[in-house]
């Protein structure tokens, strides 16, 4: 027995109200369905990556670790065909913590190999296999630096057990779980200590963006956040002159 509808005052509405009260409740949940099926459309036009994805997990991670200031930015697939300027300009939408980007905030996280480390793995941070090493773009990285920095937490061993190379791109992305242009200091597979380039925090703001695990999505965060919140090594590792990425103008 169907269950008549009533009116506000207790009585059973006419037939002809109570079937204008049931289509708009069907008209209502197709509607549900309809905006349902365009938020799904447009993550898939966008390239949204899914929970299971690496820029989930970066995400887990930075709220995990936590990284307050954390925020990410989808940028389009050209990204890394512009110049410096034009990346900023992308990145520097005020209404993101209120920071004036410039070309300095710009950086990239590089793996680095030490093809004569005593140990196979990175579970001594002091003595890894590998390292994350994050620099700005306008600056060039230097390897015997990074050497020195290395082996002077290492006094006891003997400098012929230091050598350090741009890891292989397979070995990166099996490490970090991260493609090429999308490596991301946060979330990787495997913990990999990380070596930050002390220009960093002399940076006013005290901002970076950096890749966030997918190539097309950047994570920017506070430098001084990133440094308690991950506990990396903070050293001097990049030539002192500027490279050339440096000359373009930051109009």
């Amino acid at each position: 027995m169907e269950t008549e509808m009533m009116s506000a005052s207790g009585g059973a509405l006419p037939q002809w109200e109570a079937m204008l009260l049931s289509r708009q409740e069907d008209v209502l949940r197709l509607l549900e369905q309809l905006l349902e099926r365009v938020r799904r459309a447009e993550e898939v036009l966008a390239g949204v990556p899914k929970d299971d994805e690496p820029v989930a997990r970066v995400k887990q991670a930075a709220r995990a670790l936590p990284i307050p200031s954390a925020a990410f930015r989808r940028v389009p697939s050209t990204y890394y065909e512009w110049p410096l300027t034009r990346r900023r300009r992308c990145l520097g939408a005020p209404s993101v913590h209120q920071v004036s980007i410039t070309t300095l905030l710009l950086c990239k996280t590089i793996m680095l190999e030490n093809t004569h480390c005593t140990r196979t793995g990175c579970s001594d941070p002091r003595n890894s296999r590998y390292y994350a090493v994050i620099i700005q773009y306008t600056t060039r990285l230097q390897s015997q630096k990074v050497f020195k920095f290395v082996r002077k937490l290492n006094p006891e061993i003997s400098k012929k057990h230091f050598k350090f190379r741009l890891a292989p791109e397979e070995i990166s992305d099996q490490l970090t779980g991260f493609g090429k242009g999308a490596v991301c200091p946060v979330g990787m597979n495997t913990p990999i200590p990380v070596i930050l380039s002390d220009r960093l925090t002399r940076l006013s703001p005290q901002f970076m963006w950096l890749g966030g695990g997918h190539i097309d999505v950047k994570l920017g965060c506070n430098v001084t956040e990133f440094i308690t919140a991950t506990k990396c090594y903070v050293a001097d590792i990049v030539y002192d002159e500027a490279s050339e990425a440096a000359n373009e103008l930051d109009d």
